[in-house]
């Protein structure tokens, strides 16, 4: 399983897959309202989920909450930048604040148009499928 508790690992994890997470953001934000994507890896399960999460106090505790996540979420633009909450669950940890904010992107590749390509690719993969199947 990939360490998502280095930074570095995060970064390239969010590069690889930031069309697809842009799209599943999107999608999430019109069903749900404002909220935070939300990956979370189980260490002593070796699974990666992909959630959405609209109640903040769910994830971090207040202090992180004030100090900052609402700080982050109040200054980056959902538009060109993608927020994303890395939840790591560990036995050692199980109380521990372990949630950590991590973002992507720029007004060259905004989130917007990233989702769009994904859009697009999962379209042409299924006429694809559709075409191999017929």
């Amino acid at each position: 399983m990939i360490k998502l508790s280095d930074r570095e690992v995060r970064q390239k994890f969010l590069q690889c897959n930031y069309s697809i997470l842009s799209s599943c953001f999107w999608h999430f934000r019109q069903q749900k309202g404002e909220g935070l994507l939300v990956i979370i890896l189980d260490e002593y399960e070796d699974t990666l989920q992909l959630e959405y999460e609209t109640n903040l106090s769910e994830l971090f505790s207040e202090k992180t909450l004030n100090k900052k996540v609402y700080p982050k979420i109040n200054t980056y633009n959902c538009n060109e930048e993608l927020l994303v909450a890395f939840q790591l669950k560990s036995e050692r940890k199980m109380n521990a604040d372990n949630c950590i904010l991590h973002s992507i992107g720029s007004s060259n590749f905004p989130v917007k148009v990233a989702a769009e390509v994904a859009r697009i690719l999962f379209q042409n993969l299924q006429s694809e499928k559709e075409l191999c199947t017929a």
